[in-house]
């Protein structure tokens, strides 16, 4: 069973948070969660989602999937997939921005700060790129319905993914 948490009470960062260290609620998803898949795979493969029917017969012009393995035997991997509704890839910030204006009006800052992020976070490629990559893309855990000592394990603390684990980024 999974849904989409939307904002879920999250508090991020401010414009000013390193003037006043203050967190703000945080908006709503920008992309729609529309698929989680737990897969128990015979090896490691460490880029399933392309070959996944939610992912494969997705209608949607831009999926962002995240794949977290769990080292175990048999390997498990959990993929969660974000549809965008536009075309995201290879499109610039600004490009991002007025198209978003034409189908919704004036875009407001969280929004234009979103689409400057990720135009950056999905540009280039190679270790350089994967490293920029690494020191931006955050999780932030939660569990809303589990156990006291789930939940105490799993914290809320977040954590830069790629300066904890071993990542890798594919297209």
């Amino acid at each position: 069973f999974w849904l989409s948490p939307g904002a879920c009470g999250f508090r991020v960062r401010g414009a000013s948070y390193l003037a006043d260290r203050k967190k703000v609620a945080a908006h709503p998803p920008m992309f729609e969660l529309v698929a989680v898949d737990l897969l128990e795979l015979e090896e490691h493969l460490p880029a399933v989602c392309r070959l996944l029917p939610s992912v494969r017969a997705s209608p949607a012009p831009f999926l962002f999937c995240v794949q977290l393995m769990v080292p175990c035997s048999p390997p498990v991997a959990m993929v969660f997939s974000w549809a965008a509704p536009m075309p995201v890839f290879g499109v610039p910030a600004a490009d991002l921005i007025a198209q978003f204006e034409e189908r919704q009006g004036p875009c407001p800052d969280h929004v234009a700060a979103f689409f400057r992020a990720f135009a950056e976070f999905v540009e280039g490629e190679g270790p350089e790129a994967d490293a920029r990559r690494n020191r931006s893309f955050k999780l932030i855990p939660t569990v809303n319905q589990g156990s006291w000592v789930i939940k105490q394990a799993v914290g809320t603390t977040p954590v830069l993914l790629g300066q904890k684990l071993a990542t890798r980024y594919h297209r």
